[in-house]
């Protein structure tokens, strides 16, 4: 993902006030913080909030009132970084009476928003290497989604064959077809049961993204060192375990991060399950 830059900060003041004087509904067990919202430029804005909401909640009135998008905030307390969690509350995230928080406009954007029917793409770095692979290894995924139909289709695709999923939650089902070049095609239908294949995507996709800030944190660095670890030796044989990070090592170039430009964002969005 390409990064828009933008080097707009906020100072947030943070100040107690009773239960009484709270403009929101609170019961009285609540901490009320006003919050005063600073802009580099010398402009302000108020805002009172309980200590209990969200982070998720405290971010949209921020950008209600400043017009930065929740995705694109990044709070520091003492240079430090506030980690986002949705439900977390502001008194779970340590932030207290008196504290000065700075609010950056992250330099990225964040995922575009789906429209309600639309096909969708996603390739293998393993498919822009020139190298060989095996032929287990997905190389493509191609879904295609109805909101309205409540329709899911996911196609895995690998070097030889590929298998289809049709997701179809109005009728409570999933249509399997699992190819392999040697044994041929095998299909069935079962129910769903508690499963939400549609909804599991939608809103991974719409949840507020993660900006990497640390190199060290990177999927995709901008280089790789001439020298290789030595836990790199002993990375894991594919199936062994479930591997989180690529092994930068294995293949000269892989995994790197297109231009300097680029920023780095976290998502967790399923899809393809098995």
């Amino acid at each position: 993902f390409r990064s828009q830059r933008s080097n707009r900060i906020l100072s947030l003041s943070v100040m107690a006030a009773t239960a009484v004087d709270a403009k929101e509904a609170v019961t009285a067990e609540e901490e009320v913080l006003d919050l005063q919202l600073r802009l580099m430029s010398g402009e302000s804005k108020a805002m009172r909030i309980s200590s209990s909401a969200t982070l998720y909640r405290a971010r949209s009135m921020v950008e209600e009132l400043l017009g930065v998008p929740v995705g694109l905030q990044q709070w520091l307390i003492d240079s430090k970084a506030i980690p986002f969690r949705k439900e977390t509350t502001l008194a779970e995230a340590g932030v207290c009476n008196g504290d000065e928080i700075t609010v950056v406009h992250s330099r990225f954007t964040p995922l575009l928003p789906l429209p309600d029917r639309f096909d969708l793409n996603l390739k293998s770095t393993r498919e822009q290497r020139s190298t060989g692979y095996s032929s287990a290894f997905s190389m493509w995924y191609k879904l295609s989604v109805s909101v309205p139909e409540k329709k899911l289709s996911c196609e895995p695709w690998r070097k030889n064959d590929h298998d289809r999923f049709e997701y179809d939650l109005g009728a409570g089902t999933v249509t399997e077809e699992k190819c392999h070049w040697m044994s041929g095609i095998t299909h069935n239908t079962r129910p769903l049961k508690d499963e939400d294949p549609l909804g599991d995507l939608l809103r991974g996709w719409n949840a507020p993204a993660r900006l990497v800030v640390d190199a060290a944190d990177r999927f995709w660095p901008l280089e790789v060192s001439d020298e290789k670890p030595d836990q790199a030796e002993s990375r894991p044989r594919w199936g062994d375990e479930d591997q989180e990070r690529p092994d930068h090592y294995a293949v000269s170039g892989w995994f790197l991060a297109p231009s300097e430009d680029c920023a780095e964002i976290e998502v967790d969005i399923a899809f393809c399950k098995k």
